[in-house]
């Protein structure tokens, strides 16, 4: 035979081969697939990727979102099973990133799920709170436990009801979107922060003021930091780590109140004394003031002159009778007028009998007739 013939041979059989074995596959698959039909599920596997900072999802959470939408998957037939509508019902949740789902021929289904991980926390003007995540998506606040991520509060209106649907991306791809609101802005300051290892252990919070600036508060250090916007945000704190490290260490993190980036290339530094001796000459104003009012008051309150004297004299008897009092622990007695003293009677017997004996001779006692002299002519 010749060698062509033998080559041509062996790539029929070759051809033949593979075709018996694909046919084969497809009849085992067949088989499987209607085998798995019939079958009743015996078993929902769930698995939850572990959070960096702890789980916002749990089994029974999953189980949960299946009954709410009626869907009941152990003791169903697989046939009956929609994994791909289960898929896209886990994808509404607003905590869960990814999620896979299938099944086996042992009558089990799988359900794997992955969670978002949250970048930052925000704590609206309304106290509101929320997560912008890694993947750029927003997140409820879960009751279930509190992650210990960056902190962003202040002067936000954004609500998590009217932009949940947005992703961050989509916030910078638009113009508008981007103008309106200051997510965009704490997600690049957020994602900077935490990749450095040095600003994530300082910074402990931002904060937006009233201007729409943006504030950093340090753990270490009683100042705070006037960010100003994003813009040159890795030179600002390229500054302000070279600040830290000769200005500081040497001056003392306690001297200053404010540091100021939002001016090119300078950190401008507002020390304590000022704002002190601010707050005393305002106290002092104060209490300037408050003394005037008083005086103002006991100007009003004065007596007229001759009730003047009288109060006087009136203060003068009740401070020294409380004086009085306080010295001997009793009560001040009431000054009482004089009374005459009346000359007691003699009640002994032999004084009465003689005094009756008096007046009853007094009574009997007849008047003398006066006696005339007539002179003789």
């Amino acid at each position: 035979m010749k060698p062509e013939t033998k080559i041509k041979l062996k790539k029929i059989l070759r051809a033949c081969a593979w075709s018996f074995f694909i046919a084969g596959l497809f009849v085992l698959l067949g088989f499987a697939n209607g085998r798995e039909d019939r079958m009743t599920c015996k078993k929902l596997d769930i698995r939850i990727t572990e959070g960096k900072h702890g789980n916002f999802v749990e089994a029974d959470d999953i189980r949960q979102m299946l009954t709410d939408k009626g869907i009941y998957v152990e003791g169903s037939m697989m046939a009956s099973i929609d994994i791909n509508g289960m898929e896209k019902m886990f994808y509404d949740n607003p905590w869960i990133e990814k999620a896979n789902s299938y099944s086996d021929i042992n009558g089990m289904v799988t359900i794997e799920i992955e969670q978002r991980e949250p970048l930052i926390r925000i704590v609206n003007a309304v106290n509101e709170s929320y997560y912008i995540a890694t993947d750029g998506k927003l997140m409820v606040w879960s009751p279930r436990f509190t992650p210990q991520v960056l902190v962003a509060s202040g002067n936000i209106p954004e609500s998590y009801g009217n932009w949940y649907q947005a992703s961050i991306s989509q916030i910078e791809a638009n113009d508008s979107l981007a103008k309106t609101t200051v997510l965009d802005d704490l997600d690049k300051l957020a994602r900077f922060i935490t990749a450095d290892e040095f600003w994530n252990a300082q910074v402990e919070s931002i904060f937006i003021n009233a201007k729409n600036e943006i504030e950093l508060v340090p753990r270490v250090g009683n100042h705070r930091i006037v960010f100003g916007t994003v813009e040159n945000m890795e030179k600002k704190f390229a500054n302000l780590k070279l600040f830290y490290r000769q200005g500081l260490n040497k001056e003392g993190w306690n001297k200053y109140d404010t540091l100021n980036l939002k001016f090119d290339g300078q950190v401008v530094c507002a020390k304590k004394q000022v704002i002190v001796a601010a707050e005393d000459s305002m106290a002092k104003a104060r209490q300037a003031a408050i003394l005037k009012e008083e005086m103002a008051l006991e100007n009003e309150m004065k007596p007229q002159p001759e009730e003047k004297k009288e109060k006087n004299e009136k203060v003068k008897a009740d401070s020294l009778a409380g004086n009085i009092a306080d010295s001997a622990d009793v009560k001040p007695v009431k000054k009482e007028k004089p009374v005459k003293k009346k000359k007691k009677k003699d009640s002994s017997p032999e004084v009465k009998a003689d005094s009756v004996k008096k007046d009853s001779a007094v009574k009997n006692e007849k008047p003398k007739k006066k006696k005339t002299i007539s002179k003789s002519k």
